[in-house]
């Protein structure tokens, strides 16, 4: 699998990165130990979890990275964990966790339960618009300094923050935000029916990633199946939620058109739009099964011209 560098970071990661958010809840122990080795036997090494995963399913807390801490142990695989913290309780009305109590707690949980004495990227799960994005910053610095994490990144943080951040982190001679993982793909989701802690890739957004050289690990790349769903069944389409807009139609109309003219498949043009950006982007999969990791897989080496890029998000001029 194709590989790129992470600015900031010394880190080389396969574009496309491994999601595991239902391991050890809807993918069984065994089903993800078949996932994981298939995916580093295709050459990938950039598994993405969270210290909430699953969590929403009766069972084992934080199993999403005890089954891939049981991996690591029994394949010893060579491989850039990425892990989440500071999420809110899986409760109504949860207040931000993003205080140092809370964030040093979710860290060393999520140490022992990967059994990695220092986690090589990490992610805020979520922002707390209410607190200095200073006092945030620092507090991932000082887990820096303890060898705890070595890089840290943000996720469903609005693009206001991420510039505050950035500027904040120069000015103290910070490493800061290395990388954002946000809701992006070829189609857009009618956000208005998420949970509003979440944040998608707006233009601006987009613009200010090219502008910095600021690495984007999209989560939902594949638009929860919407396109593949459109190509091979349009009834279940039209049952995928916030992705079943006229917009997204015509998008996967076209994708389906470049995929004909192209003899690539649907899934490959849909990652290849993201990989095709002229910034480094590694999309998340998040497949169910053996097929779906091998077709995501494929789409590394997907590339697509600027004027396809385009002509996929916008249609003819």
């Amino acid at each position: 699998m194709r590989s790129n560098s992470l600015p900031g970071t010394g880190l080389q990661l396969s574009v496309i990165a491994l999601g595991t958010g239902e391991f050890g809840g809807a993918i069984s122990e065994a089903e993800a130990f078949a996932q994981l080795n298939t995916y580093v036997e295709a050459g990938g090494n950039f598994i993405d979890t969270a210290n909430v995963y699953a969590d929403w399913r009766p069972g084992e807390k934080s199993s999403s990275e005890k089954v891939i801490g049981r991996w690591l142990k029994e394949s010893r695989a060579e491989v850039i964990v990425a892990t989440k913290g500071g999420h809110p309780d899986l409760i109504p009305d949860a207040k931000p966790r993003l205080d140092a109590a809370s964030l040093l707690q979710d860290v060393d949980a999520s140490r022992r339960n990967l059994g990695r004495d220092t986690l090589d990227l990490y992610w805020l799960h979520r922002d707390d618009p209410q607190r200095p994005v200073g006092d945030i910053l620092e507090i991932l610095e000082n887990l820096v300094r303890a060898g705890k994490i070595r890089h840290y990144a943000f996720s469903n943080w609005k693009l206001e923050r991420a510039r505050e951040a950035r500027r904040v982190a120069g000015e103290n001679g910070w490493q800061g935000f290395v990388a954002s993982q946000l809701m992006w793909s070829l189609g857009k989701p009618e956000m208005q029916y998420l949970d509003p802690t979440m944040a998608e890739m707006t233009p601006d957004f987009d613009h200010w990633h090219e502008q910095e050289n600021l690495a984007a690990v999209p989560y939902s790349s594949q638009a929860g199946g919407y396109f593949s769903k459109l190509a091979r069944d349009p009834a279940a389409a039209e049952r995928s939620g916030v992705y079943h807009t006229a917009a997204n139609r015509e998008r996967g109309l076209r994708a389906m058109q470049l995929a004909h003219e192209t003899s690539l498949t649907v899934t490959q043009i849909v990652l290849g739009w993201l990989l095709s950006h002229p910034f480094p982007v590694f999309p998340i999969i998040g497949p169910k099964n053996l097929s779906q990791l091998q077709d995501s897989l494929e789409a590394s080496d997907s590339v697509l011209t600027p004027e396809q890029l385009r002509w996929l998000r916008d249609g003819p001029a």
